[in-house]
C-alpha cells in the first residue's frame, strides 16, 4: 500500500460501477487515481421504470452515482463515451460480437492511456488495474482481451493488476474459467495473488452509492472473490509479469 501511495494509479472500468463493486475499498484506502470509465452509454438499470428513461437521463443518473464514488475516494474521471450492448441491438452475454467492442474501444483506451503515461516522471510506472475478465459480460471480457494484446506495449509505463470483477468473480465457476483463460495466453501459469481484506459495513456503504443498478439489497458473498482463502470479505488482484505473457 505505500508503494502504491507514490505512484500514479490507473483504473479501467468497464463501466459505472465496476471499479466501486471490485475495488472499492482498495481505493477509498489508497485515496487516490484515475478511474477511466469505458462502456457509459446505454439505458440499463436494476429496476426499469415502467416509462422507459431516455439514455440522457440514464446517463446523467448513472453519471452522478459514479461521481459520488470517485469524491469518496479521491479519483479523477474520464469518461471514454462507448456503447453498451443495448445500444447495440445484442445481449450482453453474446460474446460473438466481442470483436465489436474491441474496434470500439480499442483507440480510446489505448490513446487515454498513453496520455497519462507521458505524464508520468521519466523513471516513474504507474499502477494498471484491469478487469480480470469473470463471467460472460462482453464489455469485461472485451476490456480484458484488449489489455492483453496489448500487454507488452502497456507494460513499459504500467505495472498491470487483473482484478478479480464483483459480484462475476463470486461465482466459483466464473472466475476458475476467467483464471484459466489468462493461464493460456502466459508461457507460465505462475501469478500472484494480492489481498485487501474489507470491512463488509464499509464496502457497503461504497456499493449503496449505486443505487440504480442495486435489484435486491447487496450481500457480503456476492461481493467477495470465491477464493478457498481468505473465506472473510476481501478484494483481489492478480500481478502477471510481462516476461510471462505470449
Amino acid at each position: 500500500m505505500a508503494r502504491l501511495r507514490q505512484h500514479p494509479i490507473v483504473v479501467l472500468s468497464p463501466h459505472f460501477d465496476d471499479a466501486c463493486f471490485s475495488l472499492g475499498s482498495f481505493l477509498k484506502a489508497i485515496g487516490h487515481g484515475t478511474l477511466i470509465n469505458v462502456f457509459t452509454g446505454g439505458r440499463y438499470l436494476a429496476k426499469p421504470k415502467q416509462e422507459p428513461p431516455s439514455q440522457a437521463d440514464v446517463f446523467a443518473l448513472r453519471d452522478a452515482e459514479d461521481e459520488a464514488f470517485a469524491r469518496e475516494c479521491g479519483l479523477s474521471r474520464i469518461d471514454l463515451g462507448c456503447q453498451e450492448p443495448m445500444l447495440r441491438d445484442r445481449r450482453v452475454s453474446d460474446l460473438s460480437h466481442i470483436r465489436d467492442d474491441l474496434e470500439q474501444i480499442e483507440g480510446p483506451v489505448l490513446s487515454t492511456l498513453a496520455r497519462l503515461a507521458a505524464d508520468f516522471h521519466p523513471r516513474d510506472k504507474g499502477t494498471l488495474f484491469v478487469p480480470l475478465g469473470a463471467g460472460n459480460h462482453c464489455n469485461h471480457r472485451a476490456l480484458n482481451t484488449l489489455i492483453i494484446d496489448n500487454f507488452a506495449m502497456l507494460s513499459q509505463k504500467f505495472e498491470i493488476m487483473f482484478y478479480e470483477d464483483l459480484p462475476y468473480a463470486s461465482s466459483v465457476f466464473h472466475r476458475s474459467a476467467a483464471l484459466h483463460r489468462i493461464s493460456r495466453r502466459c508461457v507460465s501459469s505462475a501469478a500472484v495473488r494480492y489481498v485487501f481484506p474489507t470491512d463488509w459495513a464499509l464496502k457497503l456503504a461504497l456499493i449503496e452509492l449505486y443505487p440504480s443498478q442495486l435489484r435486491v439489497a447487496p450481500r457480503w458473498h456476492r461481493y467477495r472473490p470465491a477464493a478457498q482463502s481468505p473465506l472473510t470479505p476481501h478484494e483481489a488482484f492478480w500481478s502477471i509479469p510481462m516476461k510471462w505473457c505470449a
